[in-house]
């Protein structure tokens, strides 16, 4: 007894709440050995204190020992408390079980949103994955296509030029071969014009030397006199000789007077009857024959447009055509006197496009300088890969 006595005043001290459970226990001791005035106070007091902190349990048990230790007869008061109280707590507790219950049932529905959750996520993500791979594959098989279309162009490109570079290869040839033909047709009237005026200045040679034999028999002034006119003949007839001497002597068919004898031939095509005066002047020590017939088309044709444009826009009257060579050049000049325009609109126009394109295939440098009313000046410089 001395020990439950201080576990009591421990409880005290501390103001512990198990404070009930002691004095239940020493109501118990006390009804066990019949003392029911000892135990109905420490029922009571357990009692206070378990209302006090809210031990339901315990009140409980308090309440029933009170019940069975009160000798004042208010035994059945204690026990409507016992069964209220009871009462209560078993609504108590059935409300607790059906919070827990909810509390479950949300946690059940919670957890089975969460695994739906999961799963759409999962779903959602293996989604994700299955398009990203398929983009990756559509953009794969994309780029091989482009590269495969691109390098299929840039065969046809190379094909294409190949087969230009052909074609004005069989171009430059076919005009080398017609200019050949004029050249040669000129060689064979030249020829029968040679042989008809040699034939023709025998006979007059023939004649003089007859009419001047009879100077070795008679040598008076009248014969003298009668002979001076054909010594004058025969001077004619030298000078004639040598004049047709020097043209037959003339290269014909070198490929510098053919080539400049096309360009000549291109300008006359492209002015016909319009008084657009040409001076031509080549560099002789140029050598066309090294010189590519790829360059020479390509020359040809921007000579070509120049001419054309010259004719059709610039309203000149000359036009110069200058071909000269330096150490790494060769430059040709394309110069008009015409009405000009401003270099910034130059290079608006398809058939300067062109030209430059075409300066570009032969790695050369295409300018083009104009002033109004100061005329224009297209140069190209080829660099000599010879």
């Amino acid at each position: 007894m001395p020990l439950f006595n201080k576990a009591l005043r421990v409880h005290d001290s501390v103001d512990s709440p198990s404070r009930s459970t002691g004095e239940l226990l020493l109501a118990n001791y006390y009804k066990d050995i019949k003392n029911n005035d000892s135990a109905f106070y420490f029922a009571q007091k357990a009692y206070h204190t378990t209302k006090k902190n809210g031990q339901l349990g315990e009140e409980l048990k308090a309440i029933h020992l009170m019940a069975q230790t009160d000798s004042l007869t208010k035994t059945g008061h204690w026990y409507e408390t016992y069964l209220t109280l009871q009462d209560s707590i078993t609504l108590n507790e059935r409300n607790q079980q059906e919070k827990f219950a909810l509390i479950e049932f949300n946690t059940e529905n919670l957890i089975k949103e969460k695994q739906s959750a999961e799963k759409q996520r999962d779903k959602a993500d293996k989604g994700f994955w299955v398009a990203t791979l398929l983009s990756v594959l559509i953009l794969v098989i994309s780029i091989m296509v482009y590269i495969n279309r691109a390098r299929k162009l840039k065969n046809k490109e190379l094909v294409l030029a190949q087969k230009e570079l052909e074609a004005n290869e069989s171009l430059y040839n076919l005009m080398l071969e017609e200019q050949f033909k004029i050249e040669q047709g000129k060689h064979f009237e030249k020829k029968r014009m040679s042989q008809e005026l040699h034939d023709g200045i025998l006979g007059k040679l023939s004649g003089i030397r007859l009419n001047l034999f009879v100077l070795n028999k008679r040598k008076d002034a009248e014969t003298v006199e009668k002979c001076l006119p054909y010594i004058k003949s025969l001077q004619d007839v030298e000078k004639e000789i040598r004049a047709i001497s020097h043209n037959l002597s003339e290269d014909l068919f070198s490929d510098q007077v053919n080539f400049t004898k096309m360009i000549s031939g291109l300008f006359e095509n492209i002015t016909g009857d319009s008084k657009l005066k040409l001076n031509l002047y080549f560099d002789e020590l140029i050598d066309w024959k090294v010189v590519s017939n790829a360059t020479k088309i390509e020359v040809y044709r921007i000579l070509q447009e120049g001419l054309h444009n010259i004719n059709k826009h610039a309203k000149a009257n000359t036009v110069i055509v200058k071909m000269a060579q330096t150490e790494t050049h060769i430059v040709i000049e394309l110069i008009d006197n015409g009405v000009g325009f401003h270099n910034t609109t130059k290079s608006k126009g398809i058939g300067i496009k062109n030209m430059k394109e075409r300066a570009g295939k032969i790695n050369s440098e295409l300018n083009i300088e104009s002033q109004r009313n100061l005329g224009t000046t297209l140069s190209i410089s080829i660099p000599k890969t010879f």
